[in-house]
């Protein structure tokens, strides 16, 4: 079954699970042999309409209502925050890297000197 077929499949479906009420669309025999194949996830689904119950009382649609709109606002201030803790972890990863960088300079130089001095030596001690 290609992605055409299993779309027009689910829109099927779909049409089936909300106009039929007292037939379970799963076990409907028009479906393809290949459908058998989703049975479990159609069975599912009818499981879960069968204990949802839509909520119709109207102080609660205000209440989700009002609660969406104020978290609609918040969004910008929680994507400021978010930006504001990026700078910072950059701005860390950044001072983080340059102590390693400087480290590693450091140890070089110390190597070199520590180098320089043994062949100062060994030259010295030749003489």
């Amino acid at each position: 079954m290609n992605e055409e077929e299993y779309s027009k499949f689910i829109e099927e479906y779909t049409t089936v699970m909300t106009t039929d009420k007292g037939t379970s669309a799963s076990s409907r025999s028009d479906f393809s042999e290949e459908s058998l194949e989703m049975k479990s996830l159609f069975t599912l689904a009818n499981s879960v309409e069968s204990v949802l119950v839509p909520v119709k009382a109207p102080s609660f649609r205000a209440s989700l209502g009002q609660r969406l709109a104020l978290r609609q606002e918040d969004k910008p201030k929680f994507r400021a925050l978010a930006t504001r803790q990026n700078v910072v972890w950059m701005a860390v990863a950044a001072a983080g890297s340059f102590i390693s960088i400087a480290g590693v300079v450091l140890l070089v130089i110390k190597k070199l000197k520590n180098t320089g001095r043994r062949e100062q030596t060994t030259a010295a001690a030749s003489i």
